[in-house]
């Protein structure tokens, strides 16, 4: 057994790992699928940090890679990137009735793919887009000793999943939101938290600071005007942080999203949501 674990180490060692891969394995009674692209510079003997990325209601990993254009920034700052599939296009935010149990699919993804890939086990992280953002929050909660930071996008907290969660260790958090979000509102709707509310939520979990501090002047501008406001919660438990990106006027986007109408045609601010997201991620690892 050693002597064919070797071989295999080998031969990846001396093969190009970079591709977008498309995979599956069945749980719970269905084919989970999911695109996975590992760094041209990937090294069998090297340990790259694992970021997964969850796509909307409707949709599914492949809009999620094109939309997000995590790949280049995978290629530029070596880590791999995955893009799994719901199931019919759904994600379990603990909001109705379900198809499976998301959030153990996940940990049997993280397995999955560890043993096939050079995943740091420290260095895990998870984001997503509406109901994307929701799950990442879940896993947050549910999963905080797998993963070392998450960061939603016009995705907060159902009551359900609120009030169910308690994460075993503190777990650093972004949010980007658009105040002018119709689908996800930030000021919150029906069974869905409002953006305020999570961060405060996140704070006290984390044991944050309670009033954040606004980073300032605003990084981003739109036709001039200033377009984010970046707010800091620190002196958080085990070297943690909160971020959230208010996005005056913002919709239900993935700001600097590839095929977002408005990017396109240079009517949205110029933030980049991915790029903000990795440059927070990539400082926190499992303690």
């Amino acid at each position: 057994m050693n002597i064919i674990l070797t071989l295999v180490v080998l031969a990846l060692s001396c093969v190009n790992l970079n591709a977008e891969i498309r995979d599956s394995f069945e749980f719970d009674g269905y084919e989970r699928s999911f695109l996975v692209h590992v760094p041209t510079s990937a090294h069998a003997a090297s340990k790259l940090p694992l970021l997964l990325v969850f796509h909307g209601l409707t949709r599914d990993g492949q809009h999620m890679m094109e939309l997000s254009g995590f790949n280049a920034l995978a290629e530029a700052n070596n880590f791999i990137v995955v893009y799994p599939d719901g199931v019919s296009g759904t994600w379990d935010v603990k909001l109705g009735p379900v198809f499976t149990d998301d959030v153990a699919f996940v940990e049997v993804l993280l397995s999955y793919l560890s043993a096939r890939f050079p995943v740091d086990a420290q260095r895990v992280y998870a984001t997503g887009f509406s109901a994307g953002g929701h799950l990442s929050h879940r896993l947050a909660c549910e999963l905080s000793s797998s993963f070392a930071a998450i960061a939603s996008v016009s995705g907060t907290m159902t009551d359900n999943a609120l009030d169910a969660c308690a994460p075993a260790q503190s777990v650093p958090v972004m949010q980007i939101h658009g105040t002018e979000d119709s689908i996800v509102p930030y000021e919150g709707l029906w069974k869905l938290n409002s953006v305020d509310k999570i961060m405060t939520h996140w704070a006290s979990k984390n044991n944050c600071s309670q009033n954040p501090r606004i980073i300032a002047p605003p990084d981003y501008y739109l036709f001039g005007q200033p377009a984010v406001e970046r707010y800091l919660w620190d002196s958080c438990d085990n070297g943690a942080e909160l971020q959230l990106l208010k996005i005056n006027g913002g919709e239900h986007e993935w700001p600097g999203g590839a095929t977002h109408l408005k990017n396109l045609v240079g009517l949205q601010s110029d933030l980049n949501a991915s790029q903000e997201i990795w440059n927070f991620v990539s400082r926190f690892s499992l303690h």
